[in-house]
């Protein structure tokens, strides 16, 4: 049973140590700044419309409403 482990181990330890001394093939990631998004377009900074008032001026009624019937 000795000799296998010994054998294990023999072969394993250069492995791993290889691995561990060996230095990354590729480079590490540079960190690269993010380009500043482009201001936002001109009609969504200006305020939100009044379509519902627009519109109820539009098709009020003009004269008082009727009495109502008795």
């Amino acid at each position: 049973m000795q000799k296998p482990k010994s054998t294990l181990t023999a072969l394993l330890l250069p492995l791993v140590l290889s691995a561990c001394a060996s230095s990354p093939r590729d480079a590490l990631p540079v960190a690269v700044t993010c380009p500043r998004p482009p201001a936002p377009p001109a009609w969504t900074m200006q305020p939100p419309s009044n379509s519902p008032q627009l519109v109820d001026s539009l098709f009020s009624i003009s004269r008082p409403p009727s009495l109502p019937t008795k």
